[in-house]
């Protein structure tokens, strides 16, 4: 069933997605989304969207069912935590140290050697791991704070709805969405949309 006004439309039943997800696919500036559950369909059309320039931001939870979308969205990067001028140093320092043992080779300066050397080694193969967000992603403690809202802004388009940013949300389960067309409107959803993200209250992972 569809409801229809100038600035709203009002949609019961199932398929609610068809028209969220159209309004998705073209969008022009923005697609900013609140959902506790992302389908791995739609992380993906997260990054396509991304590559055009979209300005692209969720917020999600950490629930179990996200796993995979999260990997989609997020990676980690994993790099040597000594690196540049002070790598070079510790590498000659370690060659000196073999040299030393070579040439110069008693049971105190080899016993020194080796922990100087096993000191240094062990500096230079220690790495970090660093996250690095493909799109604008804050991902929510669903034990601390569950965020239920499900929130699309797409340009200038607010949408409320029950509906989770997932196949089983968008197209077949029987869903309920408020499509709003109004500057002042998607204004104030957009602000309530930075609270939620920035808000330090709200335990981000």
């Amino acid at each position: 069933m569809i409801i229809n006004t100038k600035n709203f439309k009002i949609i019961f039943g199932k398929a609610v997605g068809h028209f969220i997800e159209d309004l998705i696919v073209s969008a022009k500036q923005r697609v900013w989304i609140i959902s506790p559950w992302i389908s791995e369909k739609y992380a993906d059309l997260l990054l396509k969207l991304k590559e055009k320039n979209i300005d692209v931001k969720l917020v999600t939870s950490n629930d179990k069912l996200n796993e995979k979308s999260i990997k989609k969205l997020i990676e980690e990067v994993i790099q040597f935590k000594v690196k540049g001028l002070k790598r070079m140093i510790y590498i000659s320092i370690c060659i000196s140290l073999i040299f030393i043992n070579i040439f110069y080779f008693n049971l105190l300066t080899f016993i020194f050697s080796s922990l100087l050397f096993s000191l240094f080694a062990y500096e230079l193969i220690k790495k970090e791991k660093l996250i690095h967000k493909k799109i604008d992603v804050e991902i929510v403690d669903r034990v601390e704070n569950f965020m239920h809202s499900k929130i699309y802004l797409i340009d200038e388009y607010a949408i409320i709805t029950s509906a989770n940013f997932t196949e089983s949300g968008f197209w077949r389960n029987y869903e309920f969405a408020i499509i709003i067309k109004n500057p002042e409107i998607s204004k104030k959803v957009s602000k309530y949309f930075e609270y939620l993200k920035s808000n330090i209250l709200i335990k981000k992972l």
